[in-house]
Formats: structure tokens, sequence, C-alpha cells
């Protein structure tokens, strides 16, 4: 009698084992489903589809994983749909989240049936995001196109790697530093083997492109007919022989003609371009004129004078991401001099001119630097920031995409 009792339990838990078994595989096979098909929805709406075709999208996903069928979806309830779900709550959309709860399914007690087991009830939910994400996608944020020559002195770049495309040679006395976070340091040219550099650099490597090589210039905006004026109190975009006086500056393009410019303390100026280029005077006046193709010194930047400035670039537009721009064939040095402090959100892009790195400003870079030379010298830590998700970053460095991953 004890053996027969023993058999029936025995008998009866694997019945159980078997059928909750079958059930734990119909569950993966429904969780499978679903986040599949939330997926297949979150892509769609990432593509630009309707919601309509996300729908579609899961359904379609559904059926094939699951065979989910067009009854079941119209039985389907869900008690936490989002805001859009026109076919059935079991597939719900908001505007970058989808949600989908495969239909509860019975799955048959084969074996703990006869035990009088009705059954295990099985569904599965899924939630997918989609996000759009930008990434630098440029060869260098520190990009030197020509000599890199230095004595004293640290460049800290962090967030992208310093490219050399010519000769890098520092002085007997190994205090000049390059420090890189987030990236490595290429040096195409000859290199003497002085000076510190953090990591090690790599040695003879293929110069780079210029990235922005490609960049149409002189602005199609500059008007070479209309003088260049001193600038004051409130400033909109022109051409000028100095802005240093400029109590802000508005949106757009502005042409300096000639001579060192520095930004007045206390400007916080958005969506501007400073455009540098050469001059020429006629008629008492001053106009500006394309620097000589064999290279000329033309217009600089020489930071903020007193306190601080900020100048932004713009987020749109044929110079989006530009901040300041040098004339191709400008040679002019650049050095931050005074005793203000400039924070420059977007690129600095000089190719034929020498960044000085000895003056007393301080400059705080958050985008692409591109300069013909560099000479670093001074005790200063001079630092330069790749861009980052929020920042103007020029269209040819920068990549826009798409990320999509199940929320739970």
């Amino acid at each position: 009698m004890l053996v027969a009792v023993l058999l029936a339990v025995l008998l009866g838990i694997a019945a159980l084992v078997v059928d909750l078994g079958l059930a734990m595989d119909t569950r993966g096979q429904a969780q499978n489903a679903a986040d599949s098909s939330a997926l297949a929805a979150a892509v769609a709406l990432a593509d630009g589809e309707d919601a309509a075709t996300a729908i579609a999208r899961a359904m379609s996903y559904a059926d094939r994983n699951y065979g989910v069928t067009a009854a079941e979806w119209a039985a389907c309830t869900d008690d936490h749909p989002l805001p859009v779900h026109p076919t059935t709550p079991c597939i719900s959309l908001d505007g970058t989240t989808t949600r989908v709860v495969v239909p509860e399914r019975r799955v048959p007690a084969l074996f703990s049936g006869v035990l009088g087991g009705e059954g295990i009830r099985v569904r599965a939910a899924a939630e997918a995001g989609w996000t759009e994400r930008g990434e630098f996608t440029g060869p260098c944020v520190f990009c030197v196109l020509d000599e890199f020559a230095g004595q004293t002195g640290t460049l800290a770049v962090n967030g992208g790697s310093v490219w050399v495309n010519g000769t890098t040679h520092f002085n007997n006395n190994n205090n000049g530093e390059v420090t890189v976070t987030g990236g490595d340091i290429r040096l195409a040219g000859d290199w003497d083997g002085v000076g510190t550099f953090t990591p090690a650099p790599d040695a003879d490597v293929d110069p780079f492109t210029d990235p922005f090589a490609a960049l149409p210039l002189p602005p199609s905006e500059l008007d070479r007919g209309q003088p260049a004026t001193v600038g004051s109190g409130d400033c909109t975009p022109g051409n000028y022989t100095s802005i240093a006086d400029c109590t802000s500056l508005a949106a757009g393009l502005y042409v300096l003609a000639g001579g060192s410019h520095a930004i007045h303390g206390g400007v916080d100026a958005e969506g501007v371009t400073l455009y540098f280029t050469c001059s020429r005077r006629s008629g008492g006046r001053t106009y500006p004129d394309d620097c000589d193709a064999d290279g000329e010194d033309g217009a600089t930047l020489a930071g903020a004078g007193i306190g601080t400035a900020t100048l932004s670039a713009p987020d749109s537009g044929p110079y989006q991401g530009f901040a300041v721009i040098l004339d191709r064939h400008n040679t002019v040095d650049l050095r931050w001099t005074g005793n203000g402090a400039l924070t420059v959100r977007g690129t600095l892009y000089a190719p034929a001119a020498t960044l000085d790195l000895r003056g007393n400003g301080i400059y705080t870079s958050h985008g692409v630097t591109v300069v013909g030379d560099v000479d670093l010298r001074g005790n200063h830590d001079h630092v330069y920031n790749g861009p980052q998700p929020g920042d103007p970053v020029p269209p040819e460095v920068w990549e826009l995409r798409t990320q999509i991953t199940l929320v739970n």
C-alpha cells in the first residue's frame, strides 16, 4: 500500500515537472516574440514610419515567431498601454517607445491534467526605445596640418586625438608635455624623440586629410564692398575693424578685417561665427579682403580682453559648428593675450595660422581645433575638449546614429 502511495506522489511530481518545463519553454517563445515585435516597431518609428506601419511590423514578427492571430490581438488586454494604440492595446506607442504584450495563452496540462490540473497561463511583455546620439567621426580633436614645436607647458586634449602632419620637435629640457584622454597621438612627420607624450605616440603614420578642406571659403555672405566699422554696444553681423567694445553679439557671421581682436568680457554669444581675414584701404576706409594666396598675416583672435566671455557656434546653416574661421591663407599667430578667459563651443579652423600657446589669457575649447602650426611655450596648461552631445559640431565630423534597445 505504501509503495502505491509513493508511486502516485512521484508520478504527480513528474507530471508537474514535465508540464512546468513545457510552460517555461512556451514562456520563452512568448518573450522572444514580444522582444522582437517591440524592437521591430521601434525600428519602424526610428526610420520615420507612422504608427500604423510600426504596429503592422510588430504583428508580423509576433505571427512569425509565435503564431499570434488577428483574433488573439482583438481579445488582448493590457493594463498599462502607452498613449497610442489604435489597433489593439497590446501594441502601444509613444514618441520614442514601443510596448508589446503577447496575448495570453493557456499551456495544456498534458500530464498533470490527469490529476486535475487545468494548465498554465503564459504571457509576455516587452518595451523597446530608440534614441539618436551624435558621434564624433573626425580624425582628430586637435589637428595640426604642419609643424608642432614645443619648449615648455602642457597641452591636454580630452575626448579625442592629437594628430600632427609635419615635424614634431621639442627643446632638450623635456619640459613640454602633450596628454590625451580618450584618443591617441599620431605623428606623421619627423619627430626628434624629445617631449613627454601620454599615451606614447604612433610615429611615422600616414598624414591625415584636412577634415574641412571642402568648406566653402570665403563665406558667401562676405561683402567686400561694405567698409568695416568699429563695433560697440549691441552688435549685429557685418564687417568690423574691432569688436572689443561690443557688449553683445547677435547670431550670425562677423567678418574681422585685419588687426588683433579680443571679445568683451561678459559677452555670451550664441550662434556666432567669427571670420578673420585680411584688409585693404580705400578712400580712408578699411574693407575686408582675401589674404594673398602665398600667405599673408590678417586678422587674429586674442581671446577675451578682461573678464570672461563665451562664444558658441551656430547649430545649423552653412557654418554649423564653426565658431572661429580664418582665411585659408591667413598666416597670422593666434595667441591668447590679456587676463581674460574665453570659452569657445565650436570649431576653430585656422589652416594656415600658428597657434602660439604662450599668452597669459585662458582659452577653453569645446570642439575641434584645426591649425597650421603649433608653438607650445610658457607655464600654462592648455586644455582642449572634444565635442560632446549638445555642442554645435560641423556635420563633416559628426554623425547622428540611432540606438534601439529593449527597455525591460
